[in-house]
This record gives C-alpha cells, structure tokens and sequence, in this order.
C-alpha cells in the first residue's frame, strides 16, 4: 500500500575536463520525499536541465590541501555544507534545482559550483547573485562568511549523453563532403574529356 509520501532517490556523476584544470563534477546520493503537500526538498535531476557556473569566496577559513582532493573527507564534508547552505538560500528561486559543489581553490577558500535549474526557468544568473550576496550581507549564511560571489549563465543545456559511437564528429562530416566534391570534379572532368 502506497501513502502520501514517496521516497526517492538518485545518483549522479559526471566527470568533465576543463580546459585550464581537471573539474570532478559530482552529485552525491540525493534522497528526498515527495508529498501531497509542497515539499521544500529539492527536486530530482531532469532529463535536460540548465547550468550557471557560480564561484564565492568564503572568508576566515583557511584552504589545505586536502580541499583540492575531492575525495578527502574535509572536501566532501565542506562540500555537503556549502550545498545545503546554498540549496536552502535557492529554494525559493522559480525552476531552481539544486548546486554541485565542484572545486575550491585557495583565496581564503574559493568556492566553484554549479546552481542546476530548470530549462524552461525564466531566473537568471543576476537573479541567484543578488539572491545570494543579500543572504551573504543579511548573516544567513550561518557560519559562513561569504563574499566575491560571481554567477555567469554559459553552459549551456545539460542531456543524457549520447552514446560514444553514434555521433559523428564535424571534421568527418567536413572531409566527406570534401571528399564527394573533388570526386563529382574528376567524374565532371572525365565526362568532358570523352
């Protein structure tokens, strides 16, 4: 027998290179209950969804070494904090998802994520920045004492990966119809020489 309350769960990872440094992009097991009434827990990963990348700084902490680890136990557990801070200081945003904590750095400890919301989300990356530097300003971010907060709109949508193999890659395409015009070319010449 069902009740009105049904438990989900998900789990997620996705391992991206950046250009400039290795970028581990990993959600963790994300539980959460769905009932008849509003629910304040954050929704489920969609199919396609939309990414802004985001970076704070977090002040009077110092970073080590093992927070450029992301599997030490200090990363995953300042990691699950700023998460929770965030995804608690977002909720109210329309078509916001959660955030993914992806790297800190060291500046005091710099903080990168990326806030995950909906495609369909008119909220904007200005919107979650002033969101953000009011809670940051207004001591409701706990023990936290962030500044610098940058969010930029330029990822675009994130879908289920397609299988390796089944895309073609645009220089082979480039090279095959290369390839089709030189021998339409010969087939030409060779038409008007007999």
């Amino acid at each position: 027998m069902q009740t009105s309350t049904e438990i989900i769960s998900t789990v997620i990872k996705i391992t991206a290179p950046a250009t400039s440094a290795a970028v581990n992009l990993e959600t963790t097991l994300s539980v959460y209950t769905k009932s008849t009434e509003e629910s304040t827990s954050t929704e489920p990963p969609t199919e396609s969804s939309r990414m802004l990348i985001a970076k704070l700084t977090i002040e009077a902490m110092e970073f080590t070494l093992e927070l450029a680890d992301s599997s030490s136990e200090k990363f995953k557990e300042l990691a699950r904090d700023v998460e929770l801070l965030l995804n608690d200081v977002f909720k109210e945003i329309s078509g916001f998802l959660y955030v993914t904590v992806t790297s800190f750095e060291n500046g005091s400890i710099v903080c990168n994520f990326m806030i995950h919301i909906k495609m369909e989300s008119l909220a904007t990356a200005e919107e979650f920045e002033r969101i953000l530097t009011a809670a940051a300003e207004g001591g409701k971010t706990g023990k936290y004492q962030i500044s610098i907060i940058e969010v930029q709109d330029t990822v675009g949508a994130v879908k289920e990966k397609e299988p390796e193999g089944k895309s073609i890659p645009v220089k082979v395409i480039g090279v095959a119809a290369f390839a089709g015009v030189v021998v339409l070319i010969i087939v030409f010449l060779l038409y008007k020489v007999s």
